[in-house]
């Protein structure tokens, strides 16, 4: 049993009203599913437990949600806060949109806040204006030394690592840092996950594949999408995801559609066409749901197959059994 987020590595807290599961203070819960989430109250992100730890730990959520009078709910989804702190969040069988906006807006939301709140600019007004104006001509070592701190910040900025992709041998890393972000591109590649991510890095270009992809992948959508993203965006990025059936089918169609631009770069900035940093923000939001829902899915496909693994060796053993 974890006890810290998955994502973020922030402690995920602890309850006491869920004897079987005395992790987190807010739960996410689907009886019909079978499913049991951690919602990080640091970065909002679902941490989905583990298989042998769900099922009694979900009829006590069920039942404790039940038993609470003040709840508020939609037709699909649910929500509760017990006397303790605890929050239920409670899945029916919800739409798609609907599920999205409770699992993905506060994320993004949080996101968009925190970039306000490091950014606390305002706007210029034509007295700052005018002062700024006047320091260059009347003050020009302090003007000086303004720019240099702003440069020194961009700089700083640009040589952030956000990712480290594996070498060929597996012995070592290359860092992918902050201006390497507009060379990522999701590209349509024959394999088992039909897509591929081209990245750059300090020792050139590597494409990557399968669960190193997605992992990487996964950290630079985090810094892509830093200033999230608003209601309509979601609604934009959830309408774009609803027309596949899958989030597979969703990364194939996106690899696709960069193929035929594969090389062309913008005459402005030099940066790739259809690299992940120049799509629409609806799109890149789009393609960071499809992500957590891929990941998520193959982890409950590697449950099912290690509990049917269990099963046929203790039906083996119950044959064996009754032979004696």
């Amino acid at each position: 049993m974890y006890s810290t987020c998955l994502f973020c590595t922030s402690d995920l807290g602890s309850n006491e009203v869920v004897e079987e599961f005395p992790v987190g203070r807010r739960l996410a819960f689907d009886s019909l599913r079978g499913r049991l989430w951690v919602v990080c109250r640091s970065c909002r992100r679902w941490n989905l437990t583990a298989l042998e730890e769900r099922w009694e730990a979900i009829e006590q959520c069920e039942r404790l949600y039940r038993s609470t009078p003040l709840r508020v709910s939609t037709d699909n989804i649910g929500m509760t806060r017990l006397r303790e702190g605890l929050e239920l969040v409670r899945i029916g069988q919800p739409l798609r949109p609907e599920f999205a906006s409770w699992r993905y807006l506060p994320l993004f939301a949080k996101r968009r806040q925190n970039v306000v709140q490091s950014s606390p600019a305002q706007k210029p007004t034509w007295a700052s204006s005018l002062w700024m104006a006047s320091s260059f001509i009347f003050f020009p070592p302090m003007a000086l030394v303004t720019l240099a701190g702003s440069m020194r910040e961009v700089y700083t900025y640009r040589l952030k690592t956000y990712a480290h992709v594996p070498t060929p041998g597996g012995r070592g890393h290359h860092a992918v840092k902050a201006y390497h972000l507009p060379e990522a591109r999701l590209l349509h590649d024959d394999n088992a996950w039909g897509w591929k991510l081209e990245v750059e890095h300090e020792a050139g270009r590597t494409e990557l594949v399968g669960p190193p992809a997605q992992r990487v992948l996964g950290r630079l959508l985090v810094a892509i999408n830093a200033t999230g993203g608003t209601t309509e965006d979601l609604d934009r990025a959830v309408g774009l995801l609803g027309r596949y059936a899958h989030a597979d089918n969703f990364f194939h169609r996106q690899g696709k559609a960069s193929d035929w631009r594969r090389g062309r770069r913008y005459w402005w900035d030099d940066s790739l066409v259809g690299a992940l940093k120049n799509r629409a923000p609806s799109a890149r939001l789009a393609i960071e749901m499809a992500l957590h829902e891929s990941v998520e899915r193959e982890a409950l496909e590697g449950e099912l197959q290690a509990l049917r693994e269990a099963w046929e060796e203790a039906e083996e053993i119950a044959a064996i059994a009754d032979h004696l």
